[in-house]
């Protein structure tokens, strides 16, 4: 059977596209610390804008989402529920109103 080199190259092509583009918004781990309970709306996920809370004794956070600039956001998750993390986003496609653009 012929294969077409011309269809191999557009399929080769595609799939190395897609996995740029998932590979493109970069996570930088600033801040972690432990926490009597953490909870995140939106389980890090750098596309939609919400918050994480912690708490720990009488010390408390609802932090939300935030572009630090056009380029970059402040995420902020939960590693588990006793973990509270602070992450720098760079989206590759830029950033507004606290998400990574698509």
């Amino acid at each position: 059977m012929k294969v077409n080199k011309k269809i191999i190259a557009l399929i080769t092509g595609t799939i190395l596209f897609t996995v740029l583009v998932l590979a493109l918004n970069q996570f930088i781990l600033v801040e972690q610390f432990s926490v009597d309970s953490c909870f995140d709306f939106d389980g890090k996920n750098e596309t939609v804008r919400s918050s994480a809370v912690y708490e720990n004794g009488t010390d408390w956070g609802y932090l939300t989402d935030d572009c630090l600039n056009n380029q970059n956001l402040t995420e902020y998750a939960c590693f588990n529920s006793t973990v509270f993390q602070k992450w720098k986003v760079i989206c590759m496609n830029g950033c507004g109103n606290g998400t990574c653009l698509n």
